[in-house]
């Protein structure tokens, strides 16, 4: 069973955690420590959590496509060929930029076992 766990971070503090479980095409994005403070840091990912510990797999999946670099942005393809990247395989391009997006200060780190 193949699994890539990646903390959820705003600088250097971790609001949660992203899963994603290959063998069956599943995210899952978990929320910890929700303080008022946190829940500000989340703003970004107020359309997919309800104040909950998790999501569903569909509100993971749409807030990691949000994600990514737009597919019409002049150096994408620049930047795919040097990653060694296609355009439709989502999962690796949010890696490969860490989850960085221009909308917010989120990004992710891989949890290392």
């Amino acid at each position: 069973m193949s699994m890539e766990r990646y903390e959820l971070k705003h600088a250097n503090i971790r609001l949660g955690f992203i899963t994603y479980r290959e063998e069956c095409d599943i995210f899952v994005l978990e929320f910890e420590n929700l303080s008022l403070e946190n829940e500000r840091l989340l703003e970004s990912l107020k359309d997919y959590y309800d104040n909950s510990k998790e999501t569903d797999s569909n509100d993971a999946r749409l807030w990691i496509m949000g994600r990514i670099t737009p597919a019409d942005l002049i150096s994408i393809d620049e930047f795919l060929k040097i990653a060694e990247l296609e355009k439709n395989n989502t999962w690796e391009l949010v890696k490969a930029t860490k989850g960085h997006s221009t909308s917010d200060h989120l990004w992710l780190e891989r949890v290392v076992c």
